[in-house]
């Protein structure tokens, strides 16, 4: 044995095992003047660090695969669904349903019958719940404006809609708050908050996901705010836009020309339910101003965000649905929709059968979420100005997102 003391160990590795170097878990090599012909014996420690090293990477690499499969899982988990005997003021998707069985029955395009008997159920069941509620509680108007714009969109000249004259119907309703905005007040314009589905669909199919089950979300939704035993405190506007499918007619009638509607001056925050796919998981698209994007981060029931939607929408497929409009306007405008499934988007596939269960009890939780959390807030903002928003002459906001596991909402900058 040589005189020298022994070193300790160093370990690199996990919990202080690692590759075994010469100085740290073999011996320490003699002086070549002592013992030079006596052969290294290997170290049982090596070995055993070895093992562990093995041991630590396969666990490692479980819980990673484990932690992949439980967002995914998460990803597309919907939530419980709600029956229709839950009190008025819970959502419930199996009474919204109804209303989508009605309005998805057969394809209705704009200027058709069957679009007009749409037009038809959306009214009567509005006014259903003035008639329970009351004018201290809920208004319902309609804008009637006559057109023959649509007759220049391709595919509707495709489909042999040749009608010389159609006539634009929005209807919208005014859920009031005890901040009851007042159209004589200019102060008190700007004050609501404005959730917008279209009910035209396309000449292919009945239209169940674009945009037919947010329709019947929006209906519940009237119905359960209508309901509340608690007052929000800010008034919210429903308008469900006619002739979207034709090139944005129904919300720039609502909002523009001599035929503006005057409740147009009601909002500054405008939530968007248009579907480019077969719903699915709703999703949080982008927002036109950092105020959008934090309240849907910040309140969302059922986040579902990632950014690379708000890059595809800028860069590879320009999104063209009625927030367009209610942006030019200035208004704070969250888009939410449906992404995947887009197979069936446009085509007879896009009916009731395809809509996933739960779709819209996730929409609908999500949306009230959002928007009581808007009503209650302390900095309402006031309409932007043009160049005030966020986002680029694209549509990029710069910021990056997407939801962790949870239901979390990571976001940058933050």
């Amino acid at each position: 044995m040589s005189g020298r003391s022994k070193m300790k160990p160093k370990f690199s590795g996990f919990f202080g095992c690692g590759t075994p170097s010469r100085k740290s878990c073999n011996d320490e090599e003699a002086g070549a003047k002592t013992a030079s012909t006596e052969k290294e014996k290997p170290s049982a420690s090596a070995d055993k660090c070895t093992e562990t090293n093995h041991v630590i990477s396969i666990t490692l690499t479980a819980l990673i695969i484990i932690a992949i499969i439980i967002g995914w899982t998460e990803l597309f988990r919907m939530p419980k669904i709600i029956n229709a005997s839950a009190p008025q003021y819970i959502f419930s998707e199996e009474r919204a349903r109804v209303h989508l069985n009605q309005i998805a029955q057969r394809p209705h395009p704009f200027g058709s019958a069957d679009n007009e008997r749409v037009a038809n159920y959306i009214i009567s069941y509005a006014d259903s719940l003035h008639g329970m509620y009351g004018s201290d509680v809920i208004e319902v108007q309609t804008q009637n404006i006559t057109t023959d714009e649509y007759n220049d969109y391709e595919d509707f000249i495709d489909s042999r809609l040749t009608y010389e004259k159609a006539q634009i119907v929005n209807v919208a309703i005014l859920v009031k708050g005890i901040d009851h905005a007042d159209l004589n007040n200019e102060s008190k314009q700007g004050s609501a908050i404005l959730i917008s589905c279209h009910y035209d669909g396309v000449p292919y199919g009945p239209a169940a996901s674009d945009d037919g089950i947010s329709c019947a979300t929006m209906l519940e939704m009237a119905s359960v705010l209508s309901s509340s035993p608690t007052k929000l405190k800010r008034d919210v506007l429903f308008v469900f836009t006619d002739a979207e499918e034709v090139g944005l007619l129904g919300s720039t009638m609502f909002f523009e020309g001599d035929d503006a509607h005057p409740w147009s001056l009601l909002p500054s925050v405008a939530i968007n339910l248009d579907n480019s796919a077969v719903c699915g998981k709703e999703m949080f698209e982008k927002s036109n101003s950092r105020y959008g994007a934090d309240a849907y981060f910040k309140y969302a029931a059922h986040p579902k965000a990632f950014s690379f939607s708000e890059w595809y929408d800028a860069n590879i497929e320009e999104g063209w649905d009625d927030a367009v409009v209610y942006e030019k306007h200035g208004l704070h405008a969250l888009r939410l929709g449906c992404w995947s499934n887009s197979w069936a988007y446009h085509s007879i596939d896009d009916d009731i059968e395809h809509v996933s269960k739960g779709a819209l009890q996730h929409t609908g939780e999500n949306v009230l979420a959002i928007v009581k959390g808007i009503a209650s807030g302390t900095n309402f903002p006031d309409r932007m100005q043009q160049k005030e928003g966020i986002t680029d002459e694209k549509g990029n906001s710069g910021l990056f997102y997407f939801t962790l596991i949870g239901g979390y909402v990571f976001s940058l900058p933050s």
